[in-house]
């Protein structure tokens, strides 16, 4: 007879006095194999069915640090390629259930008696999303899809999961078996190296009882709630590849080591597996056709094996040639995880995710670069897999010393050597008196215990996520805050060269006398590249560069790669992020700061390119994209988002540069209930965009953020947002230390035409009216030149740049715009005057402090802009309406000189192009002025009169802007054209 009633055990006053446990992160991992076939469910822990799964066990207190060895409940695993299969096997004294059973259905609130639960998910951004499934001694259950966010715990959506129960009352055991559809609980395609966010629960005594055990496999550390519902404590479950390599490798042993060698990589009558066609030896099914027919030319036979000895070698030979993350080791990665940064010293020279040493190669993407026999060689044998750019050398100088370090790149002319003493060193060949090789790795073979080796080797297959809340501190060769402050001559360490976004130079060699003479020194091609449009930046000799996802070290003398980093397009994304757009880089310390299209900010490594933090600014999902340089402030980097048009909700925010923790966050886009939320009547405020997506800048004097700010959205049709909508086409200016906002200014209130702000905002100290003036200057796509006071905001002047000018008349003395009528878009469309494209747009400006000239690339260009009726989806734009070319009219673009004072138009250039030029502006202290022709032309002219003095076709469409800075004594200036970087300078 099964008795019904709490189970009592005494506990010590010793034992009650326990303290909660402190769980500050999940501690467990459940690895489990992956099994061939769907079997049929059962609760026999001795059958076939549960012969290759994994065990794990739970006998804890959920909440305090109490072991219950008597209840210790073991809990079996493993997958197929459709469904999770889980075997709960509880001892027990007496059982409390609910009578009568209901047959093995559902049944509400049965974790108030004995129960086993599992709670499982895939999301580990939004953790409050996942399933619960329950199993009571006699078969009854509960299945639900748990959404925290709405305290939703959905009884009608069914995974249509299978269950088992059965109790033993001679051993005193009950057993709950569940085959769980892998499709329940995700939508995305599991495969090895696929981690869940799981739980695992016993429940036993009534749930009033005093003594009712609630033991978990993760300890949750709950307060003041139910100890079940802790998503933030769940630990991993880590879907693996099978036993059967381990079986196939006895099976190859035996059948082919004589051959290949016993671990497959190679032996005295065969090469290493997957030596030649590699490729070939992916798929499961080539394999085994391999096997069967053999290859007689080569001198390999057929092999007729029966299963399951097929299955176990085609399972070996794969893992040999496909990526170890695809086909997981068994081991237990946690202890691989001690060992490496422990006792076996990995971290000394390596880094994963950002911890460890840098001065061997980064290991944060082993598992998926590659194959466990690699990694294998890799550990026992490094002399044989030793990666291409770290030969050990010793470099003797003709000036004298000796330079130790691994050899990067090498070449007639040139060679790169990342020292031991932290820094790297480009050195040129009439510089290298000898090069002394070392004829071993510099790495030894690994020696350890075989349980070791493999822990390890799970440990590097795994995926790595997370990320240290604190890193070392930062080597040699860091650049100092104060080095970007106030940059060393000959240094570009921001994308603009100068915090204050004014890309004017005060280097000298280049003039006009010699202009004639500037010819390109070298070329960088970017692969799969179309119109770049970054910046570079240079430090310390050293040149980064960007496309989308990826990032080039350069010496920026002869524009030799020194290393690269480069991660997937993202699929799936809207607007200017789905272009693949990236403009540049920020540089602190020893690290590189960049952003990826799905709205990710990464630190790279100066040194090696090694990635050592990864966070996500916004997600992807929603419209966020990311395409700008980011801006670093003291200890923080800045960015904002791209998504200006998909009906995101615009902010910037500053991160931490040590450890990538978010540290303010400023919303363009105020929420409902603050003060900037009555700007916007309506709904569309619930998508409103006002995206931060450019630069912005920084006054050292005041201490204060400049951040341009995007259009409103829908962008034509303001129905649903009446009033100014703020903070959408303004300047904020932001305290850097908190993001507290200082003062704004709104350049175009209520914008209907797609006129977003998104253009630099300029630090400037001029005489302006005759007072000595802190100002901010910017050329407005609306069409208007703004000067404005940066210490308060204070509007001072505005002035037309362009001639095709049709919305306002002119800028009023309170700083709003006097609107002309019929210029709003309507159903059957408006002409109006600047376009869409804007009088200017993102491209750089410059300002010459000697002529007081502020320069940018003008476009004289109409739209008939039309409206519609707004509809906002995932993955499209918002932008209600749209904007046409105007029949018979022919836009032109001109480079343009305006007077600091007057906002008047000084001197201009007429552009012969198809006004396709997206180039920005470079001014230097000799007179010049680069730009980039409408023609495809990189060129320059006087800065004071506009006059021509040098050109070279390029044949680029253009979307970059120009740049200038110190390499081994001599000026370059760089430019992104089409694809290419080009570095000029002048003849020795």
């Amino acid at each position: 007879m099964i008795r019904i009633s709490a189970l009592t055990i005494l506990l010590t006053a010793a034992v009650l006095a326990q303290e909660p446990c402190q769980v500050t992160r999940p501690t467990a991992t459940f690895e489990i194999p992956r099994v061939s076939g769907d079997p049929t469910l059962n609760t026999d822990p001795a059958s076939e069915v549960w012969r290759h799964a994994s065990v794990t066990a739970m006998s804890k207190d959920c909440s305090k640090q109490i072991d219950y060895p008597a209840l210790r409940s073991e809990v079996r695993g493993f997958w197929t390629n459709t469904h999770l299969y889980l075997l709960f096997s509880c001892p027990y004294k007496e059982l409390n259930l609910f009578l009568p059973a209901m047959g093995g259905g559902p049944r509400n609130k049965l974790w108030d008696r004995d129960v086993v639960e599992m709670f499982l998910g895939d999301d580990w951004d939004n953790i409050r999303h996942y399933r619960e499934f329950e199993i009571a001694p006699t078969g009854d259950w509960i299945d639900l899809a748990i959404d925290l966010d709405h305290q939703s715990y959905d009884h009608s959506w069914r995974s249509g999961w299978t269950t088992a129960a059965r109790i033993d009352e001679g051993k005193r055991i009950w057993y709950a078996a569940a085959r769980i559809p892998l499709s329940a609980v995700s939508s995305s395609t599991v495969k090895p190296g696929t981690k869940w966010r799981a739980n695992l629960y016993r429940i036993e005594g009534l749930g009033a009882d005093p003594q009712r055990h609630f033991l978990c496999w993760q300890p949750t550390c709950v307060v003041n709630r139910d100890p079940n519902h802790v998503p933030e404590n769940f630990a991993t479950l880590l879907f693996t590849a099978s036993d059967e390599v381990r079986a196939g490798r006895r099976r190859f042993e035996t059948l082919c080591g004589g051959c290949h060698g016993a671990d497959g990589m190679g032996g005295e009558r065969a090469p290493a597996i997957g030596a030649g066609e590699r490729g070939r030896l992916r798929s499961e099914s080539a394999v085994r056709e391999l096997i069967r027919t053999g290859i007689p030319d080569a001198g390999m036979p057929p092999f007729r094996l029966a299963e399951p000895d097929l299955t176990e070698i085609v399972s070996f030979v794969r893992s040999r040639v496909t990526p170890a993350r695809d086909n997981p080791p068994p081991g237990d990665a946690q202890a691989g995880e001690a060992f490496f940064f422990g006792t076996g010293r990995c971290a000394e020279c390596h880094a994963i995710s950002g911890r460890g040493g840098l001065a061997g190669p980064d290991l944060s993407n082993a598992g998926a670069d590659l194959s466990l026999a690699e990694m294998e060689q890799s550990l026992l044998n490094p002399q044989a897999r030793r990666k291409q750019g770290y030969q050990v050398v010793s470099v003797k100088l003709r000036s004298g010393g000796t330079i130790r370090g691994f050899l990067r790149n090498e070449s007639l002319y040139d060679c790169q050597v990342q020292g031991f003493d932290g820094r790297i060193h480009l050195l040129r060949a009439h510089e290298v008196a000898n090069i002394e090789r070392d004829a071993t790795s510099y790495m030894p073979a690994l020696k350890a215990e075989p349980a070791d080796v493999q822990n390890l080797l799970a440990y590097l297959a795994s995926p790595h996520t997370g990320w240290p809340e604190h890193l070392a501190e930062v080597g040699p060769g860091a650049l100092a805050w104060e080095q970007i402050a106030q940059p060393r001559p000959g240094e570009w360490p921001t994308y603009h060269g100068q915090l204050g976004g004014n890309r004017y130079t005060t280097l000298d060699q280049i003039t006009p006398r010699n202009i004639g003479q500037l010819a390109p020194r070298w070329i960088f091609p970017i692969p799969e590249a179309r119109h770049l449009e970054v910046t570079p930046v240079v430090v310390d000799g050293v040149m980064y560069i960007t496309n989308v996802n990826a990032c080039w070290a350069l010496d920026a003398a002869t524009g030799r790669e020194i290393w690269h980093y480069q991660r997937p397009r993202s699929h799936g994304l809207a607007g200017d992020a789905a272009g693949g757009i990236n403009r540049g880089v920020a540089v602190l310390g020893d690290r590189v700061f960049m952003v990826t299209d799905n709205a990710r900010l990464l630190a790279l490594h100066r040194l090696t390119g090694a990635l050592l933090w990864d966070i996500q600014i916004a997600d992807a999902a929603e419209n966020y994209g990311a395409t700008s340089a980011p801006l670093v402030v003291r200890n923080l980097v800045l960015s904002g988002t791209s998504g200006g048009d998909e009906g995101i909700r615009g902010f910037v925010a500053a991160y931490d540069a040590a450890t990538g923790k978010r540290a303010w966050r400023f919303w363009i886009v105020p929420a409902p209930g603050e003060p900037a939320a009555a700007t916007w009547v309506g709904h569309a405020i619930e998508h409103g965009c006002a995206s931060a997506w450019l630069t912005g800048t920084y006054d050292v004097e005041t201490d204060t953020i400049f951040w341009p700010t995007g259009n409103p959205c829908p962008d034509f049709n303001g129905d649903e947002r009446k009033g100014d909508n703020l903070y959408s086409d303004s300047v904020v200016a932001l305290d850097p230390a908190t993001g507290n906002l200082k003062w704004h200014y709104q350049f175009t209130p209520h914008d209907l035409h797609d006129w977003d702000s998104a253009e630099t905002p300029m630090v400037v100290n001029a005489s302006y009216g005759g007072v000595e003036r802190k100002l901010l200057l910017q050329g407005n796509r609306n069409g208007f030149f703004y000067v404005l006071d940066r210490t308060n905001g204070r509007f001072l002047n505005a002035s037309p740049f362009v001639h095709a000018l049709t919305w306002a008349s002119g800028i009023g003395k309170d700083g709003r715009p006097m609107l002309l009528p019929d210029s709003e878009p309507t159903p059957a469309g408006t002409r109006t005057c600047p376009s869409m494209d804007g009088a200017s747009n993102w491209m750089s400006t410059a300002f010459d402090p000697s002529h007081k000239l502020f320069y940018l690339m003008a476009l004289e260009k109409c739209n008939v802009f039309s409206k519609s009726a707004p509809v906002w989806k995932a993955g499209e734009s918002y932008y209600g309406g749209g904007a046409r070319e105007v029949r018979g009219e022919t836009p032109r673009q001109y480079l343009r000189a305006l007077d600091l004072e007057t906002g008047k138009i000084v001197w201009e250039i007429a552009q012969t192009g198809e006004s396709e030029s997206w180039g920005g502006l470079l001014a230097t202290a000799t007179g010049l002025l680069f730009y980039c022709d409408d023609a495809g032309a990189f060129a320059a002219v006087d800065s004071a009169t506009g006059a021509p003095l040098w050109h070279m076709q390029l044949n680029a469409r253009w979307k970059a802007s120009p740049m200038t800075y110190l390499a081994r004594g001599k000026q370059f200036v760089a430019v992104a054209a089409g694809s290419n970087v080009v570095a000029f300078r002048l003849p020795e």
